[in-house]
């Protein structure tokens, strides 16, 4: 069965909402199956 997608560009407006709001995007991103680490910046 494949898995559903999602533009990864969605992710930054979605961090800054919640960021506003106090809640927390680890939380989300492990209730949504998505690896956090994907997105974060290795410089």
């Amino acid at each position: 069965m494949e898995t559903e997608g999602f533009a990864i560009s969605i992710l930054y407006p979605i961090m800054k909402a919640m960021a506003r709001k106090g809640l927390d995007f680890q939380h989300f991103c492990r209730a949504a199956s998505f690896d956090a680490g994907t997105i974060s910046s290795s410089a």
